[in-house]
């Protein structure tokens, strides 16, 4: 369990170390061919992990539903984000 928890950690540091090596219009900007950005990736990473741990399992979910549902699957960006 301790391997699965270092590797969470690592994973999320990773995921800010990559935002942060990118300006905002750039994690904005959805690629020709794509449905969504870099920060939608992100933000649909951690959403599955609240879904994957704590919904799942009976518990309670760590974020307001409204990321939820505008990270989950089959969502897209509606918009894009500022400072």
């Amino acid at each position: 369990m301790k391997t699965a928890f270092e590797n969470a950690v690592q994973t999320r540091a990773r995921f800010l170390e990559l935002m942060e090596r990118h300006s905002l219009a750039t994690v904005n900007e959805i690629p020709f061919g794509f449905n969504n950005n870099l920060l939608w990736n992100f933000g649909h990473v951690l959403v599955t992990e609240q879904l994957l741990l704590y919904k799942l399992s009976g518990n309670a979910m760590r974020m307001p539903d409204k990321l939820i549902e505008q990270y989950r699957k089959g969502s897209k960006p509606d918009g894009k984000a500022s400072n």
